[in-house]
């Protein structure tokens, strides 16, 4: 059969969500894997647009462990993919003849998968589709990782795919399942998926009598142990698979590299990236800081703490799909690498969903607890977000002594009370770092207020009574 410059065999030789795969040759006899894409993910001209713009991208994928994509093209109305012919057999193909492979040989086969999924991650995208189908194992033994027609592009994305699917049943994540955002650690709880799947034989999560309870196993139910249907595993790829598969995603390995090396024994993950203990997640549900807001997405930001040699900065890495405003800015869709906040010198105003407010204080207060401490710890400079003490404490001064001169006016007159009181309580010092400070502390504002209002309604009180 023929299809543009190709001729390819009749039957496919695979397939799955997004159409067909077939075996082909270009004009020069090389062989080449056509995937024909299904008509209905073809009809819609934005989705036939947005295909051709990740396919461009996708071509500047230049690793050994990953399928070339040469291009696409369509014709009478079909839309074609060609990528490089890989020899071998799946995954999923290489267990069903072997039952399961031997831990040394998953470890091995899967240091090569991390690679390349991190080199995925490196240039910005999240696969979204990892599973045994899409992972081939060549007659030499290496690794090629296929398939990427739902490929996430994390720094340009809109949230929106070619396709409205989000994964494979059994090996799509919580947050894929739920629907919710997703960033990199999708992939790494599809990668322990297939992980275990090479270790014991069987898939973690069997497919159910339908999607959505298939969904809800995913979600609610708790990840199969490895060890219970393969007693020689050891304790230690136990906690491995135990970790990457958390429904949590800031429980789970946080990098392929993370992953990789505690696979590997090869220590830490290194200083230049960001340990968990420095990142705190804010939202709902889970949460170093929870704010209970309809508004305020399950995980809607991540602050990292970067706290090297006395010098202090904190990076924000918006989540959400209805966005952060940080002084007066917003970000959204996965955006980053903007508000290194070294370049303010007051506490920024951050509004979740635009609206909802973000204590500052809340954040540091969540960084010392996951670092074990009551206070964030000391550096040679101040936090760039603290504003500089006020001459007595940080809470502010005492105002005693003013508290009882305006009661006392409050009582006798009221005028006066109401003039201190209101004076007290909005007095504010200005700081040296810039921006300004209340004067005294807060509850002796509050009792300020109150003072003022009393003498107010004392003053009101003595009108009447003149005119008796």
């Amino acid at each position: 059969m023929q299809i543009s410059i190709y001729n390819i065999q009749d039957k496919p030789i695979g397939g799955g969500g997004m159409g067909e795969v077939y075996r082909g040759w270009d004009v020069d006899g090389n062989a080449v894997a056509i995937k024909k894409m299904r008509v209905e993910l073809t009809t819609d001209a934005s989705v036939r647009s947005m295909f051709h713009k990740e396919v461009n991208t996708l071509t500047q994928f230049d690793h050994p462990s990953i399928v070339n994509m040469y291009g696409s093209f369509e014709e009478r109305g079909n839309l074609y993919l060609v990528m490089e012919y890989v020899e071998g057999e799946t995954i999923e193909q290489y267990v069903r003849r072997h039952s399961k492979i031997s831990e040394s040989e998953a470890v091995r086969l899967f240091v090569e998968i991390l690679s390349a999924v991190d080199y995925v991650h490196q240039l910005g995208f999240v696969h979204r589709d990892i599973k045994p189908s899409n992972i081939i194992i060549k007659p030499d033994g290496r690794i090629c990782l296929i398939d990427f027609g739902i490929v996430k592009d994390m720094k340009n994305s809109t949230g929106h795919t070619v396709t409205q699917i989000i994964g494979t049943d059994g090996y799509m994540s919580p947050e894929q399942a739920m629907p919710a955002n997703i960033d990199h650690r999708s992939d790494i709880y599809s990668l322990g998926c297939v992980l275990y799947y090479m270790l014991v034989g069987n898939h973690a999560i069997q497919k159910q009598s339908n999607d959505h309870a298939t969904k809800m196993t995913i979600i609610k139910s708790a990840f199969p142990k490895a060890q219970y249907f393969n007693p020689n595993l050891s304790n230690h790829i136990q906690k491995i698979l135990d970790k990457a598969t958390n429904k949590n995603m800031r429980l789970r390995f946080q990098s392929c590299r993370e992953f990789e090396m505690e696979m590997t024994g090869g220590g830490t993950v290194p200083n230049s990236d960001p340990d968990t203990n420095d990142t705190v997640s804010v939202g709902r549900e889970n949460c170093d800081i929870n704010i209970p807001h309809p508004k305020v997405s399950r995980h809607h930001l991540d602050i990292v703490l970067f706290d090297e040699n006395g010098k202090r900065d904190y990076l924000l890495t918006d989540r959400s799909m209805n966005g952060t405003v940080i002084n007066g800015a917003k970000v959204h869709n996965n955006q980053t690498g903007t508000f290194l906040f070294t370049k303010y010198s007051t506490i920024p105003e951050i509004l979740l969903a635009g609206e909802v407010e973000l204590k500052w204080a809340d954040v540091e207060a969540a960084f010392a607890r996951k670092r074990g401490a009551t206070k964030p710890p000391a550096t040679n400079t101040p936090p760039t977000f603290k504003p500089t003490p006020t001459p007595k404490t940080e809470e502010g001064q005492s105002a005693t002594g003013w508290l009882v001169v305006i009661y006392i006016f409050a009582a006798l007159g009221g005028l006066l009370g109401l003039a201190f009181g209101i004076s007290i309580y909005r007095a504010k010092l200005d700081l040296s770092e810039g921006g300004k400070a209340h004067k005294y502390k807060q509850s002796h504002r509050t009792a300020a207020l109150i003072g003022a209002i009393l003498g107010g309604v004392s003053m009101i009180v003595w009108k009447t009574l003149m005119n008796i």
